[in-house]
Parts: C-alpha cells; structure tokens; sequence
C-alpha cells in the first residue's frame, strides 16, 4: 500500500503550499494578488487530480472486492 502513502504525502505538501499562498493573496495596499491567485488555482487543480484517481482507485478496488464475495 505505498501508493496512498506517497499521495498523501503529496496530498499534505500541496496542502502547505495552498497555505502558504493563501497569506499571500492579498497586496500590502489591499489589493489581490493576481500571480499567487493563480498559483491557488493550479495547486487546487493538482489536489483534485489526485483526488479523483484516488477516488477511482477505490471505486475500482470496491467493486473488485464486491465481484470476489460474490463469486464462489
């Protein structure tokens, strides 16, 4: 089971990039930062990327284990 380990090690490093831009959103003059906005929104893309192919890897493996209990 390395796999979930590595992506939940990738999973908490982008974690603590997003938070680490977050503080950085806003301009000391109050105004947004358009840059790290857009590094947000790549970070989230990535975090959902691995979210979905955990998803199906679950979906996968449920289904799997489903088919096995069935089958004699």
């Amino acid at each position: 089971m390395r796999a979930p380990t590595l992506k939940l090690t990738a999973l908490a490093r982008l974690q603590d990039e997003v938070d680490a831009q977050a503080r950085k959103v806003f301009n000391p003059d109050g105004t947004r930062n358009r840059q790290v906005l857009l590094e947000l929104s790549d970070l989230a893309s990535e975090i959902v990327r691995i979210c979905e192919e955990g998803s199906a890897e679950m979906c996968r493996l449920a289904n799997a284990a489903y088919d096995l209990a069935m089958t004699k």
